[in-house]
């Protein structure tokens, strides 16, 4: 990008887009400090209305202890009962979990319990009736603060976890922030970098190389007899391109879709069953622009390149394809034993084709040939891409009894 006014353009963006992205940074750091302060006063209050509910408790069976004097224990456990319904109250005007405040309103209906309850001991006080009021204490009245402090703990652990979901949010918030700024820099860094243009070389192949079948990316189309991606024997005069050619040449059509490209090299990497291969190989169909694929794979045995898995074409077409004698002429058997990419340019009736060997540390074991729609196989970004999909499957295809393995479990 040679324009002044534009490159000051992208980096006023870029400046404005760090900015803003380190404000919302700052903006979304102050409200996971307030949340968590806001969480540990919530939790340091909670403690301390357990803590009275057990206070309560002990003072209601000092009512019936030998030595004790009522009056006292009378007046501190009145004193408690108040004190913790009204913290109870601002626990649930604090709380901002729905389920802490359903907690804490069970726990104020215990607590109204344990209220009629030291008003009937009181009563049975007053009457000397000692033991109903020892029964009621050490058995009703007991289990009612048990059951209102376990309510006051469930209503602290569920602000906890509410506080734990909240903060992991705004954690996704901050690195999805950052991570856009960043994308965004990377590219306006791209475009600011300057783009080369390479002299685009192009070379005569042998009139006896294999035509390019017709389109067939329609369902049921057959592949004609003697053609197809790879085939052998079907003479033409289409001229096979130099592998890569014009790498550095700027992409005016045909351009490669970078994001589902990324997205499918992933796919590819986390590939666990081998029935999702042909999945897969579809959606490669899609980022080349290509009507059809086949995956070649070495057989040692017979010497041939037998297809193993392909994408576009119907299964009556797939039937009369056969091997290929890794000495044949064309361009799937040239990708084999060269180990480079091999390109044969449409001719105006049939499509363009690329032919990407399958290389690993052992040597090539099989090719990935692509029959290209519109020549798009010239575009530098369509051949470079395939080469990519060709080493994603050769890690899938390590070695030519591996990849039969394979194969067959994708054909289950």
């Amino acid at each position: 990008m040679r324009s002044r006014a534009v490159r000051l353009a992208l980096f006023v963006l870029v400046v404005l887009a760090f900015g803003g992205a380190t404000y919302e940074l700052v903006t979304v750091d102050r409200q996971a400090g307030a949340a968590r302060q806001a969480a540990g006063a919530f939790g340091d209050a909670a403690r301390e209305v357990e803590s009275a509910i057990s206070e309560l408790r002990a003072a209601t069976f000092a009512y019936v202890a030998m030595g004790q004097g009522r009056a006292f224990w009378s007046e501190r456990a009145g004193t408690l009962l108040r004190s913790v319904g009204a913290e109870l109250q601002t626990l649930q005007r604090t709380a901002s979990s729905a389920d802490a405040r359903v907690s804490l309103a069970a726990a104020g209906e215990a607590l109204a319990t344990v209220d009629r309850f030291d008003a009937n001991i009181r009563k049975y006080l007053d009457e000397a009736q000692h033991l109903l009021a020892s029964d009621l204490i050490f058995s009703d009245l007991r289990e009612a603060t048990q059951a209102a402090g376990a309510r006051v703990a469930e209503a602290r652990q569920r602000e906890t976890a509410s506080l734990t979901s909240g903060l992991e949010s705004l954690r996704k918030v901050q690195a999805g922030t950052a991570a856009g700024a960043a994308a965004f820099a990377l590219l306006v860094l791209a475009l600011l970098l300057p783009q080369g243009r390479g002299a685009r070389q192009t070379e005569q192949a042998d009139t006896s190389e294999a035509a390019v079948s017709p389109d067939t990316s329609l369902p049921g189309k057959d592949i004609p007899a003697g053609q197809g991606l790879g085939l052998a024997g079907s003479p033409g005069a289409q001229a096979e391109a130099p592998a890569m050619a014009g790498l550095d040449e700027p992409a005016r059509g045909g351009e490669v879709n970078l994001h589902a490209a990324a997205a499918l090299c992933t796919d590819f990497a986390r590939l666990r069953e081998t029935r999702e291969l042909t999945a897969l190989l579809g959606r490669a169909a899609d980022v080349l622009d290509a009507a059809g694929i086949i995956v070649w794979i070495a057989d040692r045995a017979s010497d041939e390149l037998r297809p193993a898995l392909s994408h576009g074409y119907s299964a009556h077409a797939l039937a009369r394809i056969h091997g290929i004698p890794k000495d044949d002429d064309n361009a799937t058997a040239r990708a084999f034993r060269d180990g480079a990419l091999r390109v044969v340019e449409a001719d105006g009736l049939s499509n363009g084709a690329i032919a990407a060997p399958l290389l690993t540390p052992d040597g090539c074991v099989g090719v990935m040939a692509a029959e290209i729609r519109r020549g798009h196989e010239r575009r530098a970004g369509v051949q470079a891409m395939a080469t990519i999909l060709a080493a994603q499957l050769s890690t899938l295809v390590s070695n030519p009894a591996d990849a039969a393995a394979r194969v067959e479990d994708s054909k289950r």
